[in-house]
């Protein structure tokens, strides 16, 4: 004979810790409310900061091009000299050039 669904001992644990986390008013606390109350808090914290603009170079008009469309980036086209000038400046910087190896 089969049991009903109700009566499975998987579903009657997870009935049984559903409700003991309904009991610690701390947890439902922590869950539910205290995430909406920071969300709202920094919202109103941080409402009045323009987005910040991301400075970007791109190697390629094309790209430039597809990249300026975006309002929250500032491109400027970047050549090849250019840019392993400012590499050598900045080691840590990633610059991929097109069609060259090993980069």
């Amino acid at each position: 004979m089969e049991t009903r669904w109700a009566e499975r001992s998987l579903v009657q644990l997870t009935l049984v810790r559903f409700r003991e986390f309904w009991r610690e008013r701390e947890a439902v606390f922590w869950v539910f409310v205290f995430p909406v109350l920071l969300a709202a808090g920094l919202g109103i914290a941080f409402r009045n900061r323009a987005p910040e603009v991301l400075k970007i170079g791109a190697t390629g008009k094309e790209l430039a091009s597809a990249l300026g469309q975006g309002k929250s980036l500032s491109v400027k086209l970047l050549y090849r000299a250019e840019g392993e000038r400012n590499c050598a400046r900045a080691p840590s910087c990633c610059w991929r050039w097109p069609g060259r190896r090993g980069a």
